[in-house]
């Protein structure tokens, strides 16, 4: 209302779940020469920015899955494999139906996540963190006691993705001493609370010196700059001397190291500079990226490319910090 802007659609530049499914679709119609299923399939508005060369990887893992078929008349046909799926009323379906996993802590039920994490990782849900006790995968039920301590899973929830200016608008809420009359009274006492907390840290800023050995990094990214900026952050560990000691909610780090941590954070933006998509792609853990719903039958090599071109920002990312240093 205040600016008058409505959040954009997301959009994924890298949709090779829904192209595996627009090519079994096609394929369950008719039989198609290589040339005439890329000029009914590929040619289409949401898959401009996929390669040929991509295109052409995933088609040729589908005819080593047994997914389609490579006749000997040289066309494509549904294989075997692709048969049983396009035949299951789950299929016309291009999004996720799949029922979630409900979370249950001491026989009560806490929440739904729609992916299956590992166990002994730990799970953001109900404005609380998790770790994994045990996962009954048949019942489709995951039983989690309360994490302490350390967060150092990779694992990032399944929150909607925030666009940067929604989180800008909540640090200013934060600042601003404004009242809102639309609030109960609970959440009048809610924000002032967080408004007392709040102005212990220097939030206007995007990170807080704790001392010489220690800061808080408070970003106010949106969801994808934020999980590019967790992910890098857990990469350069390897290089540098420092350990991410403590996430808040995977919105704030606490970074400590045995060195000047001002001239630590000064290399470790440098060094992120020099990150490019190429090295992030190699880096991603395969069982971090499963989102989409055909996921599981793509090669890895395209999931990793999807994850990061579809749910992370190192350019964006990269603008943000240059930023983060003058501040």
């Amino acid at each position: 209302l205040e600016d008058k802007w409505i959040e954009s659609a997301v959009k994924k530049p890298q949709p090779f779940s829904v192209l595996f499914h627009q090519i079994l679709s096609a394929l369950m119609q008719s039989e198609f020469s290589p040339r005439d299923l890329a000029r009914q399939v590929y040619t289409l508005p949401p898959f401009s920015q996929i390669s040929r060369d991509d295109y052409m990887t995933l088609i040729k893992h589908l005819i080593t899955t047994h997914i389609i078929e490579l006749t000997d008349v040289g066309t494509l046909i549904t294989g075997l494999e692709g048969e049983k799926l396009a035949g299951n009323y789950r299929f016309l379906s291009v999004f996720s139906d799949e029922p979630g996993f409900q979370v249950i802590f001491r026989h009560l039920k806490i929440g739904e996540i729609d992916r299956l994490p590992q166990q002994n990782e730990t799970i953001i849900l109900a404005g609380s963190i998790w770790r994994v006790e045990r996962i009954e995968e048949k019942e489709r039920q995951i039983y989690v006691i309360p994490s302490k301590g350390a967060q150092k899973t990779l694992w990032f929830g399944d929150a909607i993705e925030i666009d940067d200016r929604i989180t800008q608008r909540m640090r200013q809420v934060l600042l601003e001493d404004k009242e809102y009359p639309y609030l109960s009274p609970e959440a009048k006492e809610a924000l002032s609370k967080a408004r007392i907390y709040a102005s212990n840290y220097n939030i206007k800023g995007q990170y807080s010196i704790l001392d010489d050995h220690s800061m808080l990094i408070h970003p106010w990214f949106g969801t994808k700059k934020l999980k590019t900026l967790q992910f890098v952050l857990n990469e350069l560990k390897k290089q540098y001397n420092y350990r991410i000691d403590e996430i808040k909610h995977n919105v704030c780090f606490r970074i400590k190291t045995s060195e000047n941590v001002c001239e630590l954070w000064d290399k470790i933006i440098l060094s992120m500079q020099g990150i490019t998509q190429d090295m992030m792609i190699q880096s991603i853990p395969e069982k971090m990226c499963f989102h989409d719903k055909y996921d599981c039958f793509l090669p890895g090599s395209l999931l990793r490319k999807a994850y990061c071109s579809n749910h992370l920002d190192i350019e964006g990312l990269k603008a943000s910090l240059k930023y983060i240093k003058e501040i």
